[in-house]
């Protein structure tokens, strides 16, 4: 193993680390610099620390004409980087072909006797692969795991019934998780895991002579922090000559430190700063001293008088609005409010986070399909589906009117249509007009998607979806072209679309409802 030194730092406070995090970036040996990376809790606390370094480096006296800095790096990004360096020849799996994997294995676990205690749902897969990687992360074997758990139930599990389901749950998934250790093996790719292991074992260059860790263990930050596996592999990946720790003292002294010191042998504890920065000055209510805190009706208004503060302190000259950030604990709704509070107030902002796929519109439509296809092409869902501005049911002729639309609806439940595709093209066929215009869209629509109703390959499903997609997606023209994030959405959509098509068809395509999908 390569001898290395693992040093943690701890600093006075929070500027004191991030000036000792920068001092570490911005050093003057290049070669050092660019073999170096530095871990961040997320990556758009990468994204705004290149920033920061960035303006550091230029206002500084001499600045170069050219700026090296290390990799600043996520937990996931970090592994991604590690694999393009060691220059593996497996490709990494994505999560949905694990998922894919895992269902499989599952299946294949009921098949040996391994029956669970509950009906296995497509939700649930996400959950046992969570599991499984909190296990591997937490250094815990699955043959542990089953062990522990066996001993403590088995001698209960005759007389409690509880017992006796967690004991079939336990042994259910030991054999899953098997199943899916040998499935990601034979599948030609890697994991996190596998990946680890194949890590430990490289015989190449260095993939990184420094690691800056500027993030706790996952304790202490559960969203961005590192597990026991990786101060592991910190700790034996060949080649790698030094590991930084910087933590503040407080975050230290909550645990973190006597954790460290467990996780990580031979670790040099040093001490940083000695002098705290003097803190920032906290704004509080004017018109209460015993108030320190401003209180809003909800958080729309909490952000919109976050917002006039903000302006009013830039029409003073106190602050420059480019340097302001208004922070919160999670992105929703934050991230909704800020296209309708901040755009209606003129101020131009950039957020790190995204709002969901699934709040998207176009997501949304598949929702649509899905309902369609679910309640057999029902008249609510139906009519819907043929209202959706992201589709066009024309087929060589005008797609029926909004007005004519309304018309199939009402002469639906006159008819007291429930749900039948045969007695719709009965339908069809008795009227005329406008209102045999929109009643043959609707045809054509239940036509396309009847496949779906049917059990099929989960491949053939995907393929049905896409095919829909791509035949009766509105062409738009003009003005009508939609907006950049509609366009990222719909990307996004079809991508994972094909990419769960491809996992299917890669590793474990059975025959599924699309219930199940």
């Amino acid at each position: 193993m390569t001898p290395r030194r693992i040093r943690l730092t701890r600093a006075a406070d929070l500027p004191g680390l991030h000036r000792a995090l920068a001092a570490r970036c911005l050093s003057p040996d290049l070669e050092r610099v660019r073999a170096s990376a530095v871990l961040l809790p997320s990556r758009s606390a990468a994204i705004q620390f290149r920033a920061t370094l960035e303006t550091l480096a230029l206002e500084a006296p001499g600045s170069p004409a050219v700026l090296a800095l290390p990799d600043l790096l996520a937990r996931g990004d970090w592994y991604r980087a590690m694999h393009a360096r060691a220059r593996i020849a497996s490709p990494m799996l994505s999560q949905l072909e694990r998922e894919v994997l895992l269902n499989a294995a599952a299946r294949e676990a009921v098949q040996e006797g391994f029956v669970p205690p509950f009906r296995m749902r497509p939700g649930l897969v996400a959950e046992m692969l969570a599991f499984f990687d909190a296990l591997l992360r937490q250094r815990r074997s699955i043959e542990r795991f089953e062990a522990l758990v066996l001993e403590d139930l088995a001698p209960r599990a005759e007389f409690d019934r509880g017992a006796e389901r967690l004991l079939r749950q336990t042994r259910f998934l030991a054999a899953a998780f098997r199943n899916f250790e040998r499935r990601v093996d034979a599948s030609g790719g890697l994991d996190e895991h596998s990946l680890r292991r194949q890590l430990l074992g490289h015989e190449g260059g260095p993939l990184y002579r420094v690691v800056v860790v500027a993030v706790a263990d996952r304790a202490a930050d559960p969203s961005g922090g590192l597990f026991p596996s990786d101060f592991d592999l910190l700790t034996r990946l060949p080649h790698l000559e030094a590991v930084e720790i910087l933590a503040t003292r407080r975050l230290l002294a909550s645990g973190l430190g006597e954790r460290l010191h467990e996780m990580v042998p031979d670790l040099e504890d040093e001490s940083g700063e000695g002098e705290q920065s003097p803190g920032p000055r906290v704004a509080a209510p004017s018109e209460s001293a015993s108030r320190l805190f401003f209180s809003s009706r909800d958080r729309e208004e909490e952000l919109r008088a976050a917002t006039r503060r903000v302006k009013q302190a830039a029409r003073a000259g106190l602050v420059d609005p480019s340097r302001v950030a208004i922070v919160f604990g999670r992105p929703l709704p934050y991230v909704y409010l800020a296209q309708t509070v901040l755009e209606a107030a003129g101020v131009e902002y950039q957020c790190s986070d995204a709002l969901p796929l699934a709040a998207e519109p176009y997501a949304a439509l598949l929702d649509q399909v899905f309902a369609a296809v679910a309640t057999r092409f029902g008249r609510t869902s139906l009519i819907e589906l043929l209202r959706s501005p992201h589709l066009s049911f024309g087929a060589g002729e005008e797609g029926p009117s909004p007005r004519a639309i309304g018309d199939l609806d009402d002469a639906l439940r006159e008819a007291g249509y429930l749900g039948d595709p045969r007695r719709l093209d009965a339908l069809a066929a008795g009227w005329s007009g406008d209102l045999a215009l929109a009643a043959r869209a609707a045809c054509r629509a239940c036509g396309a998607l009847a496949p779906l109703a049917t059990v099929a390959p989960v491949s053939a499903h995907i393929d049905t979806l896409t095919a829909f997609l791509d035949e009766h997606e509105r062409p738009y023209a003009g003005a009508d072209q939609p907006g950049g994030r509609q366009l990222r959405s719909r990307a996004a959509v079809r991508a994972s679309l094909n990419e769960l098509g491809t996992a299917a068809r890669r590793h474990d395509d059975p025959p599924a409802r699309l219930d199940v999908v």
